[in-house]
């Protein structure tokens, strides 16, 4: 199938997450020969702000191909890390890794879409989230702390970001997601 390339002139720039899922969504339709459209806006309406729980429930209505057009982050469940330490109980961080296309990743294993906010907010190629008591290979707590993709630990001078307290269910054919910001705020 062949693809047509429009003039840098007729281009739509869609700005934002919204913008890159829309975009996403239309290519879709528009692949599959199916082209409707329904507008039924007032011009002097404005939409409301989107919400960290709006964003990634918008992610659901994407097929899973499309979350990577659109720039969505999308990560699988790669292990659990134990941290041993002398003077209290293990703490477990949930390691995930970053999948590049869809045809990555293990089949079957938990898989997560990341939304980033603003600068800073790329996740890095693999990543542990705040460390628990217990394993669990659910989405939890708030901070990031980079990992090494191939050996799964921890890595020195990692910057920290911030998680929006994750949507942990399902959102289309992914287990959960969040937004991604560059800090967490106070």
């Amino acid at each position: 199938m062949g693809s047509v390339r429009v003039p840098r002139s007729r281009r739509c720039v869609c700005r934002g997450v919204r913008g890159r899922i829309v975009a996403a969504l239309i290519s879709v339709i528009v692949a599959c020969g199916a082209v409707s459209a329904s507008v039924a806006a007032r011009a002097d309406a404005t939409p409301p702000a989107p919400t960290e729980a709006s964003l990634v429930d918008d992610l659901a209505n994407l097929p899973y191909q499309a979350l990577f057009a659109a720039n969505v982050q999308v990560y699988e469940f790669a292990g659990i890390y134990r941290q041993d330490s002398p003077f209290s109980a293990p703490y477990f961080f949930t390691v995930l890794r970053k999948l590049h296309n869809a045809n990555q990743g293990t089949p079957g294993n938990r898989r997560y879409a990341f939304v980033g906010r603003g600068p800073g907010s790329t996740l890095p190629e693999a990543f542990g989230m705040y460390p628990g008591r217990r394993p669990s290979s659910d989405l939890h707590l708030r901070w990031t702390f980079q990992f090494d993709p191939r050996t799964l630990t921890p890595t020195l001078g990692g910057v920290m970001q911030c998680l929006s307290p994750p949507t942990v269910g399902t959102v289309g054919t992914l287990v959960g997601g969040a937004v991604v910001t560059r800090a967490c705020p106070t």
